[in-house]
């Protein structure tokens, strides 16, 4: 059932403020905490009812029933939207007003927290123009044209692990040392048979639980800063996409497993200093999972083609940090290597002409 925040004063759609930190209206430019939203809440006590109904259409697609979209009517305008299975918020095609789809966010599909947007669209905006205009092998046609107004603010769903690993490790090392007596240099290498136990734990190990993006290219986008993550509030979302988890956490536990263990290897080599070689022999690893958690992180995206190829630009929605690829001009790189090599040749026929002259 969707449901939309509407301001108490004006009864315009409300939007989460990534400055403000709170709802804003962008009409009459009332603000509301997380306080006065809850007063909000008696407002959209009539829809029980349909998110009872919807709620039971989840409990059918959990039972294995194929059915990739929903649907769900805007608040403000009642046109009808198609979303997938996945999401949670979204913006009406033809109003332009933010709608939570609630029952997806309910039970266990519901996150015990968010971080909220600190980077707003115009300094992704900013951001992406002078991404852009750096480059000299970006094509022109694409700086003026790139779809720009398609940058989307969406809350991304992750899971976050607690891994405890023992590690045992057995390692042969060599020192060596060198002295010398007259005209004779003597060599001394010492044997030593090393033997190391650690035990490390590892909070909140990160991974996107949905399937329609790329974990690798996700990465790239961390760290997170925990130390923000807030209890998860509905408001939250307003004025920006979501999207629930698409890859449960039992998916995606063995290779965040290995990720820990391999951490805690390394860790428990790194205690092995002083000594001119080391060779592990053994280690051993027993790791547990002792926490998962469902979260929601600020990501901003834009995906486009040129020339039929994908590119996609993204930015962490609360640390600014991005990443992204761009289209690159074959006949601006062409004639940037012809002008490098030209430059080359020139400054080695000048060094050789300098040179004959001074002989």
């Amino acid at each position: 059932m969707p449901v939309m925040y509407q301001c108490p004063t004006c009864g315009a759609a409300l939007k989460f403020g990534a400055d403000e930190g709170c709802l804003v209206c962008e009409y009459c430019d009332n603000k509301l905490n997380a306080a006065a939203v809850e007063k909000l809440k008696e407002d959209i006590k009539n829809t029980e009812k349909i998110i009872e109904e919807e709620a039971a259409i989840e409990a059918k697609w959990k039972e294995g029933e194929t059915l990739n979209f929903g649907h769900y009517n805007c608040t403000t305008c009642a046109a009808e939207m198609i979303t997938d299975e996945h999401t949670i918020a979204d913006m009406c095609n033809f109003c332009g007003n933010p709608t939570l789809i609630k029952s997806r966010v309910s039970g266990e599909y519901k996150p015990s927290k968010v971080i909220p947007f600190k980077v707003t669209k115009e300094t992704v905006v900013t951001r992406f123009r002078k991404w852009t205009s750096s480059s000299i092998l970006v094509p022109a046609e694409f700086k003026n044209s790139a779809p720009i107004e398609e940058i989307k603010g969406v809350y991304v769903p992750y899971w976050l692990y607690d891994f405890g690993v023992d590690v045992d490790m057995n390692a042969q090392a060599k020192k060596v040392r060198t002295t010398r007596s007259a005209n004779i240099e003597y060599v001394y290498t010492d044997h030593y048979a090393i033997k190391r136990k650690i035990y490390a734990d590892y909070e909140k190990l990160p991974v996107d639980g949905s399937k329609h993006l790329d974990n690798i290219f996700m990465s790239y986008l961390e760290p997170f800063e925990y130390k923000e993550l807030k209890n998860f509030e509905m408001p939250y979302l307003s004025g920006f996409l979501a999207e629930k988890y698409s890859v449960t956490d039992k998916e995606h536990e063995k290779d965040v497993r290995i990720r820990a263990e391999n951490y805690a290897i390394s860790a428990c080599r790194d205690t092995i200093v002083g000594y001119n070689s080391v060779n592990v022999t053994n280690k051993n690893t027993i790791s547990r999972q002792k926490k998962v958690e469902y979260v929601l992180m600020p990501v901003w995206f834009l995906t486009y083609k040129y020339k039929n190829k994908p590119y996609t630009f993204a930015i962490n929605g609360q640390t600014g940090k991005q990443v992204g690829d761009l289209p690159i001009s074959i006949k601006k790189a062409f004639g940037l290597f012809a002008a490098t090599a030209l430059g080359s040749f020139l400054v080695i026929n000048i060094i050789s002409v300098v040179g004959g002259l001074l002989k």
